[in-house]
């Protein structure tokens, strides 16, 4: 590939650049050590003697030649870029192909915890709840500080009527993300399902506190029962 082989002959440029200067700086400190008419009428003979004494610039260039590139890196490059271009799929709704891209980047990379994140969240809007749940799962397993993962795992688990497990994942994410007004309000909203007024209405007034106006509307609805 073009430009593969650059970082090499860098490396290789700056040594030259180096020894030169070395060279030039024993010199001048062999002239000084040795000083006398002769040396001085021949300075370029000491010069020479000490570069003489130099290793070779081919053993190193063929020496950093053997330096292979790490292949890693080329994959973490694209399987980002594989994630972005799923993401943007998904921004136009063409989730079945945004679901596709996602794939193909775990397949370049299974730790990528946003693909599996983008993966789910391209579920949820095919209605395939359970896989969306096993992915974000994945990406918070990858990334326990995924608080977006908490998000979608309080709210999907909600859905299903799991209000324990749902408080549970907006617990979490509450304590990844302080401010998170939504996840505020979502548990407010599980806590009422509940029957837990007085939880329920300290959640919304949080929410609302934050800037959420659902959440406002919620504690207003809340402070009359």
């Amino acid at each position: 590939m073009p430009g593969e082989n650059g970082p090499h002959h860098d490396w290789v440029a700056i040594l030259i650049v180096v020894m030169v200067i070395i060279a030039f700086a024993g010199s001048g400190i062999y002239l000084l050590n040795n000083l006398s008419l002769n040396s001085i009428s021949k300075p370029m003979e000491s010069i020479t003697r000490f570069i003489e004494t130099l290793p070779s610039l081919d053993f190193l260039e063929k020496k950093f030649r053997k330096i292979p590139l790490q292949p890693r890196v080329q994959e973490v490059r694209k399987d980002r870029l594989l994630v972005r271009q799923g993401y943007d799929l998904y921004m136009k709704n063409n989730f079945e192909q945004a679901i596709a891209v996602f794939q193909e980047a775990i397949a370049v990379n299974p730790e990528n915890p946003e693909a599996y994140y983008w993966r789910g969240r391209a579920l949820i809007k095919m209605e395939k709840i359970d896989p969306a749940i096993d992915d974000f799962k994945k990406a918070l397993t990858l990334r326990p500080d995924h608080s977006d993962a908490c998000d979608n795992l309080g709210w999907l688990y909600m859905r299903k009527g799991d209000y324990g497990t749902s408080i549970t994942y907006l617990n979490r994410s509450i304590e990844l993300k302080p401010e998170n007004s939504w996840a505020y309000y979502n548990r407010g909203f599980v806590y009422s399902k509940k029957g837990e007024t007085a939880k329920a209405l300290a959640d919304a007034e949080k929410a609302c506190g934050l800037g959420y106006e659902k959440g406002c509307e919620m504690a207003k609805r809340y402070r009359k029962k």
